[in-house]
C-alpha cells in the first residue's frame, strides 16, 4: 500500500467507531464485522486496481497498530534513557502518529502520578519507625505555633 492508501485506510478506520470498541460481546463483534464491511467497500471503490478482502484490511490495521505501539515505545524508552551517548533520532512518521492518536492510553502507556513510587508530602503525618530490637518509635510532625528555640545573635 502507498502512502496516500494507509492514510486514507487509517482515517476509514477512525471514521469507524465500532472498529475501536473494546467490547466482545456477540451484538458488538457484529458491528464491528458490518464496519469492517463498509471500510473494505468504501477502500477499493477508492483504490480498486487491486481490491483488498476484509481480511487483508484487518491484518494491516493490526500490523499499523504493532508498529504505532513499538514506536512509541521506543521514544519513551529514548527519553528515559540515563547515561552518555547520543540519543536515537527517531524519524517523524505522520502515519504512526494518526494510528497512536487512535490507540491513545494502550500505545502510550499509563501516568504514574509522582513519578513511581513516590508518595505525597504530608506535613502532619505521624510516622512510625521499628528500631533493629523491635521497638517502634513514633515521631510527631513539629507543631507549627512552638517556640523554634534560641536563635544565636551577635551581641
Amino acid at each position: 500500500m502507498t502512502r496516500d492508501e494507509v492514510s486514507y485506510f487509517i482515517d476509514l478506520v477512525k471514521e469507524n467507531k465500532a472498529i475501536h470498541s473494546k467490547a466482545t460481546n456477540a451484538f458488538q463483534n457484529q458491528l464491528k464485522e458490518i464496519a469492517w464491511t463498509q471500510v473494505t467497500d468504501a477502500y477499493n471503490a477508492r483504490f480498486g486496481r487491486v481490491p483488498k478482502n476484509k481480511q487483508q484490511l484487518k491484518l494491516k490495521w493490526d500490523n499499523l497498530k504493532k508498529m504505532a505501539r513499538k514506536r512509541l515505545q521506543l521514544i519513551r524508552f529514548n527519553n528515559l534513557k540515563t547515561g552518555g551517548g547520543k540519543p536515537i533520532c527517531i524519524p517523524v512518521d505522520e502515519i504512526l502518529d494518526k494510528v497512536a492518536e487512535l490507540l491513545g492510553s494502550t500505545g502510550s502507556g499509563f501516568e504514574v502520578p509522582f513519578g513511581g513510587d513516590g508518595t505525597e508530602n504530608k506535613e502532619n503525618e505521624t510516622i512510625a519507625l521499628q528500631e533493629d530490637n523491635g521497638e517502634v518509635v513514633t515521631t510527631e510532625p513539629p507543631n507549627q505555633d512552638s517556640d523554634p528555640g534560641p536563635s544565636i545573635g551577635m551581641s
